[in-house]
């Protein structure tokens, strides 16, 4: 089993943790396992990586965009 891992440095750090973890899709790890304990530090450290280096913005984490949310006037639906 690999050495612990605190944190990615870079992003050959960051591609070789993504390969790794990349594994344990194909076969799920045990929990309560050592595999399991290392899928969940690769996971911890892979998020921080990705929200230091690529932050969502609050108006990306839903889709829209500030300009679109503003309030626009109503409009009538047509009546039959």
């Amino acid at each position: 089993m690999a050495p612990e891992i605190e944190r990615i440095r870079n992003e050959a750090d960051y591609e070789q943790a993504l390969d790794e973890i990349e594994g344990f899709f194909a076969c799920e790890p045990v929990p309560g396992t050592p595999e399991a304990a290392r899928f969940d530090a690769l996971a911890r450290v892979i998020a921080a990586y990705e929200a230091e280096n690529w932050p969502i913005e609050p108006e990306q984490a839903h889709g829209g965009r500030s300009d679109q949310t503003e309030s626009r006037p109503a409009t009538k639906t047509a009546r039959r």
